[in-house]
């Protein structure tokens, strides 16, 4: 997936393409598969029986739907859009082609690349602040008290 949004998207607009944007597009539809089959397979567990009910009282098709069928199945539909969230959050292939690799700070999250810290490097404020920070051995207690 991310190869494809990297192609659609990122090679088209060259450097302007890599982006927290062209992440986002990689990840929902990594995610869009998951949602469309649980809510799908969601929607068939709902009785006809409350259909039916629903028809014989006169109302209409998408008032049914509407009224019946997306409450009763509202539990379960989001418990799929959890599951799609779930499995995007391991994924990190995707971002790899469309995001980038950069060592600058972007204070925006639809342009440019997004920045990230280089082994041991002090390019950002967060990597600067995290490689100031007194390292201590293991089991050690990082503060002396007078």
């Amino acid at each position: 997936m991310g190869l494809f949004i990297y192609t659609i998207w990122v090679l088209p607009r060259k450097e302007a393409g890599l982006s927290g944007f062209a992440g986002a597009l990689a990840l929902g539809c990594l995610m869009l598969p998951i949602v469309i089959r649980t809510t799908e397979e969601i929607l068939k567990l709902v009785p006809d029986e409350l259909r039916e009910g629903s028809y014989a009282l006169g109302t209409r098709k998408a008032q049914t739907i509407r009224r019946v069928v997306f409450p009763s199945a509202a539990p379960g539909i989001v418990s799929g859009a959890l599951l799609g969230v779930a499995r995007v959050a391991g994924e990190t292939a995707p971002l790899l082609f469309t995001i980038g690799i950069v060592s600058s700070a972007n204070w925006t999250s639809s342009t440019g690349p997004i920045p990230r810290c280089r082994s041991r490097s002090t390019s950002t404020p967060a990597c600067s602040a995290a490689s100031t920070r007194p390292r201590t051995a293991r089991g050690a207690r990082p503060w002396r008290s007078s």
